[in-house]
């Protein structure tokens, strides 16, 4: 395994998704990417006088260190305005997998997957492998929990350990 995108959102789920490609892939290098809205109005966060890009860089790398126990130097910070479809679909092909995690519904605990994490999956160029949310480090052996979406017929080989 060599390269892993992790769309962040700043969530539950996103956390999961962090922590679950930091333990499976320790030498794989992370690339953290979070969309934002091109309006300004749009945006969710406020950075001051501070332009909205470096904002969202700054929030990443602190994101990254307080949600890893042990940081690695091989993790790169994307912070990119437009649609997370858009620019799945315009850099996904650069890397070898991609990592998300499902939400927990809010009344339930039960996963599910929201229709925006779903069109981002279909824009994907690379294998999308959807995690379940949990507490407890994630295992391959005996697992049925996990969503591995194929992009081509060698992928297995990319998903497995």
């Amino acid at each position: 395994m060599k390269r892993i995108l992790v769309p962040i959102t700043f969530s539950r789920a996103s956390r999961n998704s962090l922590r679950h490609a930091v333990s499976l892939y320790k030498e794989a290098e992370l690339t953290l990417l979070h969309t934002y809205p091109v309006q300004k109005y749009n945006r969710k966060y406020h950075f001051g006088k501070e332009k909205y890009t470096i904002g969202i860089h700054k929030k990443l790398i602190k994101y990254y260190y307080s949600h890893t126990e042990e940081p690695s130097d091989n993790t790169i910070y994307l912070a990119q305005a437009g649609s997370a479809s858009n620019i799945v679909d315009k850099i996904s092909h650069r890397y070898d997998l991609m990592l998300m995690s499902r939400k927990t519904h809010p009344s339930k605990r039960y996963g599910y997957f929201s229709d925006k994490k779903l069109f981002v999956t279909t824009k994907a160029h690379c294998p999308v492998l959807i995690m379940p949310i949990t507490n407890t480090p994630f295992q391959f052996e005996n697992c049925n929990h996990i969503w591995h979406i194929k992009r081509g017929e060698t992928e297995s080989e990319i998903v497995a350990k």
